[in-house]
């Protein structure tokens, strides 16, 4: 190759080289790498806000399903408190007439009784509230003596055995009695799995922000 054709080839590579590309590349903006790193960080920011809110609010949902499983253990015992103070209502109206000697005896169990109604409705109003559950529990407590008097009486009177609506009140008395030990097992389990969730972690950092308090047992 002559070296006019090696110069005139070398023109025409050099040529060929320095052509513009057809898609340049763009040159890179500092000011929307900078607009996005800044974004980067708040949306890490909020993905944790929007994960902690989340939890927060399955957590107490979770709390609020086991208040309403105490709220329903209390009515089912409410229930049967109910129907055994209706019993022990016709018991003592069908015995009070034999009994009149014992008047002292009956106003006793009268008075307990009346603690015990006033308790029971301070319980209906808030029966996962520590309080008022403590109060029912010595209410409760405290008709045991006067009504374990009367039910002395009434085995020292055979004459009452041929009273059918005293005898059927006493039943009565009996079975709703031993219900209530049932009734009050279940409200302790339902107090006790609302206080275990309370001090799992991290649930138990919702006890001081909403000012959670454990439900009492009976």
């Amino acid at each position: 190759m002559t070296p006019g054709a090696a110069a005139s080839a070398g023109a025409e590579t050099g040529s060929a080289t320095e052509l513009p590309d057809p898609w340049p590349l763009p040159p890179p903006d500092e000011g929307m790498t900078g607009f996005w790193q800044a974004w980067a960080g708040s949306l890490v920011e909020l993905a944790l806000v929007l994960v902690i809110v989340f939890w927060m609010v399955g957590a107490w949902g979770r709390l609020s399903r086991l208040r309403t499983g105490i709220a329903r253990a209390w009515g089912q015992l409410d229930d049967i408190l109910m129907r055994r103070s209706a019993a022990l209502d016709m018991l003592m109206a069908a015995v009070r007439d034999t009994l009149q000697h014992e008047s002292g005896s009956l106003q006793a169990l009268e008075q307990a009784v009346a603690r015990q109604r006033e308790t029971t409705l301070a319980v209906r109003i808030r029966p996962h509230a520590a309080e008022p559950v403590q109060a029912w529990v010595v209410a409760e407590r405290e008709m045991g003596s006067p009504l374990a008097r009367l039910q002395a009486l009434l085995e020292q009177h055979p004459e009452l055995e041929d009273r059918e609506d005293a005898q059927r009140a006493l039943q009565q008395l009996v079975d709703l009695n031993g219900r209530v030990g049932f009734g009050r097992q279940a409200y302790n389990q339902a107090a006790q799995a609302y206080n275990d969730a309370l001090g799992e972690f991290p649930t138990q950092l919702l006890v001081p922000l909403f000012r959670l308090r454990p439900a009492a047992t009976m």
